[in-house]
């Protein structure tokens, strides 16, 4: 159905010391996430990639064939679920059009005057269902329910923070405090979810995903994990990637061609074209992380990128976790 700057690792490797080790949960089979900006067509501009050889390879026609081809790449990533940003809304239909074979959506109500929304896509043959979804500023919850157990269930959402690229001084203290208003406002709504289903979040399997376009270091990362972001709703998440990183646990690349062997160490270094890691994955303590996902050759090499590009549509890498929730 459809409906409608990076910092040295060393600097946050103390954050681990703050945050318990995620329990282990046998006997369940993993569920692969993906979380995906796949840039709004409204955005591109060929003014702002002078590196494109010809100007189709900005047409949505090539560039939503590329989307559809990462996401339906039944061999390599095969996700149970996506969280999109950047979705634009009038040609959200088409792209489900492409992926119905698949995937039921849902997409974020927004206000007529925007034309961008985060998105939820659901395996059609996958575990669950989705029992419920609300729209909040930024953000898109849903509920996700076990198909052959209708007590169990996963609280998700998909989250495209507020931008921002000033120089002053204030204007960044005020989309600073933006982002911290829409992760606030994100928490109460997802409390208010647990309670229709009289549950404490701080006991519910959580996962929060998207382009939170904050780097590393940023006070807000270390807020989530301390659980400071809103003293009355102190719940503790967890960023898998930084996780994986502080315990040596190499992320498994899903790109083709890669031999899936565990020699070397693979981190994610950046999710941005930029150079920088943008995009997260926050999870509870009810969460068992199996696996980090690479899912680009870069996501896992320094420097800067020329995306959007014939090959890779959008700004943003994938990333995602393979998991398992009782």
């Amino acid at each position: 159905m459809a409906l409608n700057g990076q910092c040295s690792f060393k600097s946050i490797k103390f954050l681990f010391h703050l945050v318990a080790t995620l329990p282990v949960v046998a006997g369940l089979a993993a569920i692969r996430l993906t979380s995906w900006n796949i840039l709004a067509q409204d955005y591109v501009q060929c003014s702002k990639y002078p590196w494109i050889i010809s100007p189709e390879f900005l047409n949505w026609e090539h560039r939503r064939e590329r989307i559809v081809h990462q996401l339906l790449d039944e061999e390599h990533l095969k996700p149970d679920v996506v969280c999109l940003q950047e979705v634009q809304v009038d040609l959200f239909p088409d792209l489900m059009l492409s992926l119905s074979s698949t995937f039921d959506g849902i997409l974020q109500n927004v206000t007529e005057t925007h034309n961008v929304a985060t998105a939820i896509l659901i395996r059609k043959d996958g575990p669950f269902r989705i029992k419920r979804a609300e729209s909040r500023s930024r953000a898109l919850i849903s509920v996700l329910q076990d198909k052959s157990d209708s007590n169990s269930l996963l609280y998700l959402s998909t989250v495209h923070l507020d931008a921002d690229k000033a120089w002053d001084r204030q204007t960044r203290e005020y989309h600073q405090r933006q982002r911290e208003n829409q992760l606030k406002s994100l928490l109460k709504r997802l409390n208010n979810q647990c309670h229709l289903d009289n549950k404490d979040l701080k006991d519910v399997p959580l996962v929060i995903a998207g382009d939170f376009n904050v780097l590393r270091n940023n006070p807000i990362n270390m807020a989530l994990a301390k659980g400071e972001l809103l003293p009355q709703l102190p719940i503790h998440l967890h960023d898998v990637y930084l996780e994986a990183e502080a315990s040596y646990r190499p992320s498994r690349p899903t790109y083709p061609g890669h031999k899936h062997d565990n020699l070397g160490i693979h981190d994610l270094v950046k999710t941005y074209r930029g150079g920088a890691v943008l995009d997260y994955i926050y999870v509870s303590n009810q969460i068992q992380v199996v696996d980090t996902l690479l899912c680009h050759p870069s996501s896992h090499q320094v420097g800067q990128e020329k995306w959007p590009c014939q090959d890779h549509p959008s700004d943003h890498l994938p990333v995602g976790i393979d998991f398992k929730w009782p």
